[in-house]
C-alpha cells in the first residue's frame, strides 16, 4: 500500500525531497536513495524528422549515479531488455552479472508459475543450485569404518609403548603407562555399574590424571560429561542428576558432603592389583563419546549428546589436514567443558604425538602459554580469537625465538577479525607457522570448516572467511525456505554430515526443533547452527553472527534466557534483563538487570553473591543493577533497548574510598582505563567492576610493564580488590628488591638519580 500510494507522488521533482528534508550530504553517495530500478514502457512511436533518418542509440556514461542502477524497457516486439550501472568500486562485473541472471530467473519462473507465492520464485538455475548444493558439499573421505576413539589409541600404544603421552610439570606417562591406568580404572567403573552410552561426570583440574580419566571412561563403556571445577554444587549435581550418571570423577578431596545417588571417584581409586588390560565392552561409532552440556535458553543447560563416529572423523580430518608427527606436542590449556578441549586431549594419542597440560589458572595467561609452549616445544596451539590477541601482544623477540616448534595455530570460537591476522602476520610472518581459522559447533562435533588464513585476508571487509567444509561434513547457506542461498546473499547456516550429534539428552522437542531433514540429501539429518553467514564466489563461507539472543562470551556460548530464570528464581527477584554490554569494541559482556520484590533489600552486591552460588563464572553478569520498575514497550514487554547502560546502574562499593599510596593509585588509574569506569576506590573488586579474565590478563600485562614487575596472573584472582591487589604488588617489588645484589641496588639509585 505504501508504495502504491507513493505513486499518487510521482511528480514530485526529487530536487525538492531533497531540499525540504536536508539530509546529511555525503560526496560518495546520492542523497536518500543508492539503489533505483526503474521500468520504462515499450515506445511504440517513431520519431520522423524532415530530411533526416531517426534511430536510438544507447548512451553510455562511464558512470553511476547510485550504488545500483537497474532500468529494464519494454521493446515493440513485447520483450524486455535491461541495463545495469553500478560502480566498479563496490561490484565486479561477476557479481552483477549474476546478479542479472537471478533477475531473468526469477521473472521466467513467476511467469511460468504465476500462484507460486514470492517468497518461493527460484532465484537459481538447476546448474546453480546444483553448484551450491553438491559440489560445495562434494566432501567424501573414506575412513576405516566402525572405529571407536579409545581403540584407535589402543593401536597407538601398542605401536610406540615406551613413547611419551602425557605431560605435566615433572610428570610423564609413556602409552603403555597410561594404557595401563586407564584399564584398571575402567575396570573399577564397570564394576560401579558404568557400561555403554552410560554418563560419567568428568571435574578434574588438568594433570595426568584427567587424561587417565578421561579415557578410562570411554575403555569403559561410558561418556565422559565435563563439569567446571568451580561450578556450585547445586549446578554440577543438577547435570548428574539430569545425565543420570551414576559416577562422577573428582579430584581427592572434592567430593560434595552429601552425594546423593552419586558414587564420587577418584583417578586413584582403581585396585592397584586390578589388571593392566581394557575390560571387553561391545560398543559401536553410534554410541555416545560425550555429554557436553551447554547454555540453554530455557533457564536450563541442555546436554549435547555426541558419538564416536563424529569424534573419529573429526579427529581423522584434523590429522589428514595439520599432520601432527610422532613425539611432538599439543598443548592442552582448554578448560574441558569447553569442547575445543577433547582436540587437545584426544588427537595427539592416535598418532604418537604428546599431551603437554598446563597448569590450572595458568591457561589464562599469554606469558605462561608462551612459557609452556616452549618449554614442551609444542606444535599445535588453539585459542579463541579474544586469547590469541592478548597471545600475540606478549610475544617479545626472545619469547618468539623459543617458539621454533610452533607449526599451527588454530582459532575457532569467535569471529576471527582482518585487524588480529594482521597481528599474527606481523610476529610470525606468512610461513610457519600457520593460522587456521575453524568454525562449527557441539552439536556437530566441534568444527566444520576451516581455513588457512592468507595474506590477502587482511582486506576483508568484515572478519576473516571459516573456510570451506571438512571431510564428510556438509554446510548450507539457505533462506527461510530451506532454499540454497546465492553467492553473496546472506542466509542461515546448517550442517550435515557424518559428524552430527545424536541429539539433545532427554529433550526430544528441543532436539526436533534443531535436527531435522537434509533437504538435499533423503535420509540424512541438518542442523540450524542459528548462526548467519553468506558464499563466496569461490566457495568459502563469512560468518555474519546469530539470529537469536545467543551471544559467545570470550568463546563461550551463553543464553541470556538462562541467566534471566537464574536471577528470577532468586529470593526478593520480582523481574530480570539480561543483556550484552559491549563497553568497548569487541569486549562483550553480560548486564543484568532486576527488579526487587516489595520489601526486599536487593542490592547488586547480593545478586552477584547468589547467582555465584547458582551459575558457573562465566555466567554471571558483569554488571548487576537494581532497578525500580523495567521500562517497557507500548505492548508491555520488557523495552531492552531502554535499559540503563551499567555504568548507571551498580555501585560496586558502598561507599568511595580513595586508594592509598602510588602504586594503588596507579593501579587505579589501569583498572579505570581498562574497566571504562571514572574512578577506582580502594574497596572496589576488579571483578565486581565488570572485569572477567580476559581484562585481568590485559591489567596484569600493563602493570606488569608499569612497575617493571614480574607479577603473576593469579594475583587478581587471589587479591580482587584494589587495596588488597596494592598490598600484593608492594610484597613482589619488595621481594625482587631483597633479591637485588649491593651493585644492582648501586646501578638502580644511580639511574634514579639521573
Amino acid at each position: 500500500d505504501t508504495a502504491l500510494a507513493a505513486y499518487e507522488h510521482q511528480h514530485l521533482p526529487f530536487d525538492r525531497i531533497v531540499e525540504e528534508l536536508h539530509p546529511q550530504r555525503d560526496l560518495t553517495r546520492t542523497p536518500l536513495v543508492q539503489h533505483v530500478f526503474a521500468l520504462q514502457t515499450a515506445d511504440t512511436e517513431s520519431w520522423h524528422l524532415r530530411g533526416l533518418s531517426v534511430r536510438r542509440i544507447p548512451a553510455h556514461t562511464q558512470t553511476s549515479k547510485y550504488d545500483l542502477f537497474m532500468a529494464v524497457r519494454e521493446t515493440p516486439d513485447g520483450s524486455l531488455e535491461g541495463t545495469v550501472e553500478y560502480p566498479t568500486a563496490l561490484f565486479d562485473a561477476a557479481t552483477i552479472d549474476r546478479l542479472a541472471r537471478h533477475y531473468v530467473t526469477l521473472l521466467t519462473e513467476a511467469a511460468a508459475r504465476p500462484g507460486l507465492p514470492v517468497g518461493l520464485i527460484p532465484l537459481l538455475t538447476t546448474g546453480e543450485r546444483g553448484e551450491l548444493v553438491h559440489a560445495l558439499n562434494d566432501t567424501k573421505v573414506h575412513y576405516p569404518a566402525g572405529e571407536c576413539m579409545h581403540e584407535l589409541i589402543e593401536r597407538q600404544a601398542a605401536r610406540t609403548p615406551g613413547a611419551i603421552a602425557v605431560e605435566y610439570a615433572d610428570d610423564r606417562l609413556t602409552y603403555a603407562e597410561l594404557e595401563s591406568q586407564a584399564n584398571r580404572l575402567a575396570r573399577h567403573l564397570r564394576s560401579l555399574g558404568v557400561g555403554p552410552d552410560t554418563a560419567v561426570g568428568l571435574r578434574l583440574d588438568r594433570s595426568v590424571g584427567l587424561i587417565v580419566g578421561l579415557l578410562a571412561i570411554l575403555k569403559a563403556g561410558g561418556c565422559y560429561v565435563p563439569i567446571e571445577t568451580d561450578a556450585p554444587e547445586p549446578r554440577m549435581m543438577g547435570i548428574l542428576a539430569d545425565a543420570a550418571a551414576p559416577v562422577c570423577l573428582v579430584d581427592a578431596g572434592r567430593a560434595p558432603a552429601d552425594p546423593g545417588p552419586v558414587t564420587f571417584v577418584t583417578v586413584h581409586d582403581a585396585p592397584a592389583d586390578a589388571p593392566g588390560t581394557p575390560p571387553e565392552v561391545a560398543l559401536s561409532p553410534d554410541n555416545l563419546i560425550s555429554i557436553y552440556y551447554t547454555s540453554g535458553s530455557t533457564g536450563r543447560p541442555k546436554g549435547v549428546a555426541s558419538t564416536h563416529g563424529g569424534w573419529v572423523n573429526r579427529m581423522r580430518w584434523m590429522q589428514d589436514t595439520y599432520r601432527l608427527r610422532p613425539g611432538e606436542a599439543v598443548l592442552q590449556k582448554t578448560t574441558l567443558v569447553f569442547d575445543d578441549a577433547a582436540v587437545e586431549c584426544l588427537w595427539p594419542l592416535l598418532v604418537g604425538g604428546r599431551v603437554a597440560l598446563i597448569p590450572p589458572g595458568l591457561h589464562r595467561d599469554p606469558v605462561e602459554i608462551a612459557e609452556y609452549a616452549a618449554r614442551h616445544r609444542v606444535s599445535v596451539l588453539q585459542f579463541v580469537p579474544s586469547m590469541l590477541t592478548l597471545f600475540l601482544e606478549a610475544l617479545d623477540g626472545e619469547r618468539l625465538s623459543r617458539l621454533g616448534a610452533l607449526r599451527h595455530v588454530i582459532s575457532s570460537g569467535e569471529a576471527l577479525k582482518p585487524e588480529l591476522l594482521r597481528l599474527f602476520l606481523d610476529r610470525f610472518g606468512a610461513d610457519v607457522p600457520t593460522l587456521n581459522n575453524q568454525w562449527g559447533a557441539t552439536e556437530v562435533s566441534i568444527d566444520s570448516t576451516a581455513h588457512r588464513c592468507l595474506p590477502a585476508d587482511v582486506h576483508a571487509p568484515t572478519s576473516v572467511s571459516v573456510g570451506t567444509p571438512i571431510a564428510n561434513n556438509q554446510v548450507y547457506v539457505l533462506d527461510p525456505e530451506l532454499n540454497p542461498a546465492p553467492i553473496g546473499v546472506p542466509g542461515d547456516l546448517y550442517i550435515g554430515g557424518d559428524a552430527l550429534a545424536r541429539g539433545y539428552l532427554n529433550d526430544a522437542a528441543k532436539t526436533a526443533g534443531a535436527f531435522g531433514p537434509d533437504p538435499f540429501r533423503p535420509g540424512q539429518r541438518i542442523y540450524r547452527t542459528g548462526d548467519r553467514g553468506l558464499l563466496r564466489p569461490n566457495g568459502s563461507i563469512v560468518f555474519l553472527g546469530r539470529q537469536d539472543d545467543q551471544v559467545k562470551i570470550r568463546g563461550i556460548r551463553v543464553e541470556p534466557g538462562e541467566v534471566e530464570q537464574a536471577m528470577l528464581e532468586l529470593p526478593g527477584v520480582r523481574e530480570a534483563a539480561v543483556t550484552v554490554w559491549e563497553p568497548s569494541p569487541g569486549d562483550k559482556r553480560l548486564a543484568g538487570y532486576a527488579v526487587p520484590k516489595p520489601g526486599s533489600d536487593l542490592t547488586p552486591a547480593l545478586l552477584r553473591e547468589r547467582l555465584k552460588e547458582r551459575l558457573p563464572s562465566y555466567l554471571v553478569p558483569a554488571a548487576l543493577s537494581v532497578l525500580p520498575e523495567m521500562p517497557t514497550t507500548t505492548s508491555g514487554k520488557i523495552d531492552r533497548r531502554a535499559l540503563p547502560a551499567p555504568e548507571d546502574g551498580e555501585s560496586a562499593a558502598s561507599a568511595y574510598r580513595a586508594p592509598d599510596g602510588p602504586v594503588a593509585e596507579l593501579i587505579a588509574g589501569i583498572w579505570a582505563d581498562l574497566l571504562g569506569q571514572p574512578r577506582v576506590g580502594a574497596d572496589d573488586n576488579f571483578f565486581d567492576l565488570g572485569g572477567h579474565s580476559l581484562l585481568a590478563t590485559r591489567a596484569i600485562s600493563r602493570m606488569r610493564a608499569e612497575l617493571d614487575a614480574d607479577l603473576p596472573l593469579s594475583l587478581l584472582f587471589e587479591a580482587a580488590t584494589l587495596a588488597d591487589a596494592a598490598d600484593a604488588v608492594e610484597r613482589v617489588l619488595l621481594a625482587e628488591l631483597d633479591d637485588l645484589s649491593d651493585d644492582d641496588l648501586a646501578h638502580l639509585m644511580e639511574t634514579e638519580e639521573r
